[in-house]
């Protein structure tokens, strides 16, 4: 564990020296052990109920993608810390001139999204009406199946969540198959 890391960060990474700028995000909950945080950053790890934990491994694929890092500093009864590291750009770097934003497809009909997750549904909703789609959201499996009863002509895709209560995403597939054979 490192403490006290400040920005500029040197050597984070790579051989050769960098300078990073970070977000710190820290807490006063109970921190983690040595075997919870060698275990942190592995898809699906969670010290929650079943269906989260990808989130940490998603955000380090992403800033490695990105040349940069996270660092995490946490002791048991000493909360955590953690500090999301990006590569600064040089002062002298030009930036791009932004593109305008280009339509080049829009999608007609509707979607189904079911997530257990508000926050992820609202996403999705954001997402897919941009592309030009009408969009149903469920919260749960059984939702899902009582809509897609209700819409199963209109809808031409179905973006369905693997872990939810009451009705996983595979239940709640089977039974949108029972409802239409070639359920998207």
């Amino acid at each position: 564990m490192q403490r006290g890391i400040s920005a500029p960060m040197q050597n984070i990474g790579s051989a050769t020296a960098r300078t990073f700028v970070y977000i710190e995000i820290a807490d006063t909950g109970r921190g983690m052990d040595v075997l919870t945080q060698s275990k942190i950053f592995d898809p699906f790890f969670t010290t929650k109920f079943t269906g989260r934990g990808l989130g940490l491994a998603a955000v380090l694929g992403i800033m490695r993608a990105h040349r940069g890092a996270i660092r995490l500093d946490s002791e048991p009864g000493e909360g955590t810390t953690f500090r999301v590291l990006f590569p600064a750009a040089p002062k002298d770097s030009v930036r791009p001139s932004p593109k305008p934003a280009q339509v080049l497809w829009h999608g007609s009909g509707t979607i189904l999204a079911v997530d257990d997750e508000e926050p992820v549904r609202e996403i999705a909703r954001q997402i897919i009406e941009r592309c030009g789609f009408k969009v149903l959201t469920a919260a749960n499996g059984r939702d899902a199946a009582e809509l897609f009863r209700k819409h199963s002509q209109e809808i031409v895709c179905v973006f369905l969540d693997l872990t939810m209560p009451h009705m996983d995403g595979e239940e709640t597939f089977h039974e949108l198959v029972r409802i239409k054979a070639d359920v998207p």
